[in-house]
């Protein structure tokens, strides 16, 4: 079955991916 730790690990890898200014940038981007 799907598990959804699996699914957070992932989108967290997908952030941890991102550098800080991205991260800032898409943020801010979503205010």
């Amino acid at each position: 079955g799907f598990s959804t730790t699996s699914y957070f690990i992932q989108r967290f890898r997908e952030y941890q991916g991102m550098t800080p200014k991205r991260f800032r940038n898409w943020f801010e981007a979503g205010e």
